[in-house]
């Protein structure tokens, strides 16, 4: 499956975050099959270590919570990794966005390869790794908007696919079965949050546009730092909407899900989680004794972001 669907993807820009900022780069395109940067750039040093990837793929067309599979043939014939396409292209131009975090072993290396790539002898311009794409796939999270109650509840990179149909709430004309979304994002740092800071607002002044101010709420909460530090932080004064909705330590899960059972008590209630394997146990856990209690809570999981 993995290499009879597969295809180059043209790179078309990247978003480096979490560099040191006085880091500046601009890459000019190169041709054909392999990938190429346009250009690249490092912003906000505040941010964690999460790459943007801008692609190209002829005839890509991924519904909000779809999946590809990456490979880099410059770090292993064999490794296919599987990242949320985070928003895709409506113009016809076939572009795609994923964002990944460099943590891991593979991805450090991909990061690595981006910011330092070879220099051809040639013509003395950057040679940046060919990458191959399969997909895209679909997963549970393509549920999410199909319920009139939805409940979004992340661990840090799992936020992708919401970002992602958060996205899709913005730009879709058709009218969406949501009536309520909430969303719970759970990070280690204040810095994860501002990765994804623009779209989170986009989505709620978008909805005050329209008029539906009580439809997206959202709780954000960081478990490491104390107050005075999160407080001093330059995303506390950049982002003012979501900083005012950040909360120090872990959620008090049975608190928000009693809170859920008062407000919906005879409707169906989705809730999605994607995070850690520990956070989906507890949100499953949370769903199940809501449902023993007559309440209509369906849980569902990604593993992966």
């Amino acid at each position: 499956r993995l290499y009879r669907r597969r295809s180059a993807a043209k790179l078309e820009a990247v978003q480096l975050h979490g560099a040191p900022p006085t880091f500046k780069t601009d890459a000019c395109a190169s041709a054909t099959t392999a990938p190429s940067l346009v250009p690249a750039s490092i912003e906000d040093p505040y941010r964690d270590s999460v790459v943007e990837l801008r692609l190209a793929k002829k005839g890509m067309i991924a519904r909000p919570g779809q999946y590809v599979l990456l490979n880099c043939p410059k770090i292993s014939l064999m490794e296919w990794h599987p990242f949320t396409v985070t928003s895709c292209s409506k113009g016809g131009d076939n572009t795609f966005t994923l964002h990944l975090t460099t943590s891991g072993d593979w991805t450090g290396v991909l990061r690595t390869k981006l910011v330092t790539p070879n220099v051809s002898k040639k013509s003395d311009k950057p040679v940046y790794p060919k990458l191959y794409v399969d997909g895209p796939f679909c997963s549970r999270s393509e549920r999410i908007g199909r319920s009139a109650i939805t409940i979004c509840i992340a661990g840090g990179i799992g936020i992708t696919p919401f970002v992602s149909f958060f996205n899709h709430i913005i730009s879709s004309k058709n009218v969406l079965p949501v009536e309520r979304l909430h969303l719970v994002w759970v990070s280690r740092s204040i810095s994860m949050f501002a990765t994804f800071a623009d779209h989170l607002t986009n989505l709620h002044y978008e909805m005050w546009r329209q008029n539906l101010p009580d439809f997206f709420t959202m709780h954000l909460y960081v478990t490491q730092g104390s107050p005075h530090e999160i407080i001093s932080n330059e995303f506390f004064q950049k982002y003012q909407l979501l900083a005012h909705r950040i909360h120090v330590g872990r959620p008090d899960w049975s608190s928000l899900f009693r809170e859920w059972q008062t407000v919906y008590q005879r409707q169906k209630v989705a809730v999605f989680s994607c995070g850690p394997a520990s956070l989906n146990k507890e949100i499953k856990k949370h769903c199940h004794i809501a449902t023993l209690a007559g309440h209509r809570f369906a849980f569902y999981k990604e593993s992966f972001a």
